[in-house]
């Protein structure tokens, strides 16, 4: 068997955003911001970090951590969700978001996201035979 790609995930949670964003939201003037809530974008079918129960309602230790840090530095979390993770970006790019709690590191995405430190790795690993091409 040969290994055709190691590819390591690591999930991060942009509590960066939150500390940057905290204090400016809490300045601002503007009537519009409601500087007690901050709104957390995820992508909704990544268990163990995020998945939907039957009601919809959005589970897993990645809101959960959202929530821990929010009322760490004084916040309300709002999750919002979607199947696609390019609406998440949408979202986050737009200003509708303020963080996203389950982006993976890329070298692309570092570019326009502010990652902590990891808090999950996930190698993943496909293996196929020697001589199958397809």
């Amino acid at each position: 068997m040969k290994i055709v790609s190691r590819f390591k995930i690591c999930i991060s949670i942009i509590f960066l955003l939150i500390a940057f964003l905290t204090p400016s939201l809490l300045r601002s003037q503007n009537s519009n911001i409601n500087p007690s809530i901050l709104t957390d974008a995820s992508s909704n079918n990544f268990p163990p970090v995020n998945l939907l129960n039957q009601d919809g309602e959005l589970l897993g230790f990645g809101p959960d951590l959202a929530d821990a840090v929010g009322r760490a530095v004084g916040v309300e979390i709002r999750h919002v969700h979607s199947p696609h993770w390019n609406q998440v970006l949408q979202w986050l790019d737009s200003g509708e978001a303020d963080l996203i709690h389950d982006a993976g590191y890329t070298k692309e995405r570092e570019t326009f996201l502010d990652y902590s430190e990891p808090i999950l790795e996930m190698p993943e690993m496909i293996f196929v035979r020697p001589d199958q091409f397809d």
